[in-house]
């Protein structure tokens, strides 16, 4: 059994300020992605991908709100926090951070058949699965751990906490395997991409513009996929390195950074995105007759803006 390590109050109280402005500004951007997709127009809410990003921002700002007030209360008046009021939260983080690791592996999955089956006739995508995994699971979870009285309150702190049992099922399992299921797709991804950027060689079209759409794509995706494994990576870390009764301020430091600003940098990247694939794509819709219909059909699948 490991003892907790203890750190200096400057410490502690970096980490706490740190969890908690990144926890707002990731409610903040998961604000400003439902605002935008709500004053969109009707052939952008259409799409599947703005539909699921548009879900995974309410997970974020289910999990980032509930961390924002649960650290405020606890930085500001620990003493009116009661034991109800910990373990509700405690649940609420647990729902929104779950439901946004699924949501990210589903994003991940739409993008892989989308750009695998390229050359095939789109499918529909059944978003009404999709939603009963992403929020059911997640609910069950929280269930489970209220049902089985997972939670653990500190009396000395007032923080909450789950099990070891419960952190590693309920929590961790789902995390790694999520993961995993992003990076394998990431790269996938990736390899199916800069396999047909080589093809375009064989299908006499025009090398450069292909080349320019295609490392288009391969930057949203990547970028979408890769920010999910930047925020999460360091609590992986820091659950391997507690195996080993080890603690590292630093790299807590950037767990209490990162875990909760996934909405935020979501919220960064669809706005640069966007904004760099209209630039960078106008002279596609001006080019040969096979590029117009090359990016048409990146369009039409709700892949480019």
């Amino acid at each position: 059994m490991c003892t907790e390590k203890d750190f200096t109050h400057t410490e502690k109280l970096v980490s706490y300020y740190a969890n908690l402005f990144a926890a707002i500004l990731s409610v903040c951007g998961a604000f400003v992605i439902i605002f935008s997709y709500v004053g969109s127009p009707q052939i952008e809410r259409s799409r599947t991908l703005t539909k699921l990003i548009l879900c995974l921002s309410l997970a974020d700002l289910c999990s980032s709100g509930g961390v924002a007030i649960s650290q405020a209360f606890l930085m500001i008046a620990p003493e009116d926090y009661s034991n109800i009021a910990c373990i509700t939260l405690r649940c609420i983080i647990q729902f929104g951070f779950v439901a946004a690791f699924f949501w990210t592996t589903t994003i991940a999955v739409f993008l892989y058949r989308e750009i695998s089956n390229f050359e095939q006739e789109s499918r529909p995508f059944n978003m009404i699965l999709a939603q009963i995994f992403c929020w059911g699971v997640p609910g069950a979870l929280v269930a489970v751990i209220l049902g089985g009285k997972y939670v653990i309150v500190d009396p000395n702190n007032h923080w909450c906490s789950t099990t070891e049992f419960a952190e590693w099922t309920f929590w961790l399992a789902p995390l790694i395997l999520s993961f995993l299921c992003n990076s394998i797709l990431y790269l996938m991804i990736l390899r199916i991409i800069r396999k047909r950027t080589r093809n375009s060689h064989l299908l006499n079209l025009n090398v450069e513009k292909e080349r320019l759409i295609s490392t288009v794509m391969q930057k949203r995706l990547s970028m979408y996929i890769l920010v999910f494994i930047l925020c999460w990576i360091w609590d992986i870390v820091n659950h391997v390195l507690n195996l080993f009764c080890i603690e590292v301020f630093g790299l807590i430091l950037l767990q209490n950074i990162f875990s909760p600003l996934q909405g935020f940098i979501n919220c960064w990247l669809y706005g640069l995105t966007s904004s760099m694939i209209t630039c960078n794509t106008k002279c596609c819709r001006k080019g040969p007759e096979q590029v117009r219909l090359l990016h048409k059909r990146y369009t039409s699948r709700g892949l480019l803006v």
